[in-house]
């Protein structure tokens, strides 16, 4: 019966997400940017704007998809990481509800002028899609493609110019299991191309780290696997890093996540 009951309240949460994205976020999406056509809004203006609008519906479907699965949220977040300035925002990536999360997140930290570097396909997503590109954010490819750090400069530099913040998950994909000899059990190796170049683009930002834990181990990995979350708490823990070194990028990064790692373990154990 629980297992019954932990399918209906995932696929629950599924269709009313899908319900009120394009029913009532979609057009609200398109409404904007048609205002600010004509109007003819400066572009740091629209940028902002379309943030703002990603920021408020990641939020609202944070709250409605966790109350509907029975989801509890821990969001621990230190005075220090309070505060409207710019950082750089690296996280693990472990589940399908990790950019609500993050949405959550840092809006608790005051921060809801965010620009993402994602994966290729949500880029070309229909009304996400859009979103992002019309608040300058980047893609990467599955898989590297020589222009990945051009497109996340690109992005920096108009994130710099707009006083927003930047996502990234440096892992590059969300974790499934353990690589091989990598020496983490509950997150994928950090890449450092992307965090270098945000790094040398926006030298004034601090880092805030995030890690994303699950009680009860494993969670959904795709937006059909609603279940496996219903009654799981989820911890958002937020550091601020203010002496990240470029010169030492790779090191800061490996034992960063290797405190995630351990994080996540106890987590997972609670």
């Amino acid at each position: 019966m629980s297992s019954i009951i932990g399918k209906l309240r995932g696929a629950t949460a599924l269709a009313a997400f899908v319900f009120v994205f394009m029913l009532v976020a979609t057009p609200q999406l398109y409404a904007l940017l048609a205002w600010h056509r004509l109007t003819a809004a400066p572009p740091v203006r629209r940028r902002k704007a379309i943030a703002r609008w990603q920021s408020a519906w990641g939020v609202r479907f944070f709250a409605m998809t966790t109350a509907i699965m029975g989801v509890r949220a821990d969001f621990r977040v230190p005075a220090d990481a309070v505060g409207r300035g710019p950082v750089i925002v690296v996280a693990n990536h472990r589940s399908s509800l990790d950019i609500l999360v993050l949405f959550a997140a840092l809006a608790r930290t005051g921060r809801a002028d965010l620009r993402w570097i994602i994966k290729r396909q949500l880029f070309f997503a229909p009304t996400i899609g859009r979103s992002c590109r019309e608040t300058g954010c980047a893609y990467v490819a599955r898989g590297g493609d020589p222009q990945d750090i051009s497109r996340v400069r690109l992005c920096a530099a108009r994130a710099r110019h707009d006083g927003a913040s930047v996502v990234i998950f440096p892992e590059g994909t969300r974790f499934t299991s353990p690589r091989p000899g990598s020496g983490y059990a509950n997150v994928l190796p950090p890449k450092i191309g992307g965090v270098l170049a945000l790094r040398r683009a926006l030298p004034d930002c601090h880092v805030l780290s995030v890690t994303i834990s699950w009680t009860g181990g494993p969670e959904g990995r795709t937006m059909f696997d609603g279940e496996s979350f219903v009654g799981k708490t989820v911890v958002a823990e937020c550091a601020l890093h203010t002496d990240v070194d470029d010169r030492a990028i790779a090191s800061w990064l490996q034992e960063e996540w290797r405190r995630k790692d351990r994080a996540i373990a106890a987590c997972a154990r609670t």
